[in-house]
């Protein structure tokens, strides 16, 4: 009697252990990095200012852009710098890294490749 009963546990252990091993490895990105993939962020320029000043600020950025590289895709930077570029009434005096969401060389050459690309051209 208690032979039958410890094949049978034995069997039903097996079975729940190999229903465990097919729901983990299903290929759901959730359940492997509990991150929900996210669809890529397009920038769209900003809407012309309702109302208009009379004199041009100046400002100084200072920023962390870690905009897509590593793990970490932080956009909040890098579209700040680019509202700004964009917007008339603004003057980039100057633009500093530091380290924050990315190190310091990976927010310098992220920066620096967001200036060259959108800001220097003018788009």
């Amino acid at each position: 009697m208690f032979m039958p009963l410890v094949k049978w546990s034995l069997i039903l252990m097996g079975i729940i252990t190999l229903l465990v091993v097919a729901v983990l490895s299903m290929p759901v990105q959730l359940w492997r990095t509990g991150e929900a993939p996210q669809p890529e962020l397009r920038y769209s320029s900003p809407s012309p200012p309702s109302r208009t000043l009379t004199k041009q600020a100046r400002v100084w950025i200072d920023a962390d852009a870690a905009c897509g590289s590593g793990e970490r895709r932080d956009p909040d930077d890098c579209l700040a710098l680019l509202s700004l570029a964009s917007a008339g009434q603004v003057d980039i005096a100057g633009i500093s890294t530091v380290f924050g969401n990315a190190p310091v060389d990976v927010t310098d050459q992220v920066m620096r490749a967001l200036v060259q690309r959108h800001i220097s051209n003018g788009t």
